[in-house]
């Protein structure tokens, strides 16, 4: 009799565990219908088309020399821009 309990608590045992491994997910998928750090940084090529891209945004006309137009380096006679309403007053 005790066998037969043994028996049973066993199979269930080995039941349970077999159910709690097998539905087990992993919880941190990657998206896959967007870039991250994980699946962008993949060739060398991706990471010198950011590069190119940051510095043109970097060193564009208009990123150097609004900063300027706003001091007494460079005047800007013509035209109606945000920085000459600035600097006429």
């Amino acid at each position: 009799m005790k066998m037969n309990i043994l028996k049973y608590c066993s199979s269930i045992a080995c039941a349970i565990l077999a159910t709690i491994t097998a539905s087990c997910n992993d919880l941190d998928l990657a998206p896959t219908n967007k870039f991250t750090d994980l699946n962008y940084w993949t060739s060398d090529a991706k990471a010198s088309a950011v590069l190119s891209k940051a510095y043109n945004q970097m060193m564009s006309f208009e990123y150097f020399f609004k900063d300027e137009m706003l001091s007494d380096n460079l005047y800007e006679g013509r035209g109606n821009t945000d920085e000459k309403l600035i600097t006429s007053g």
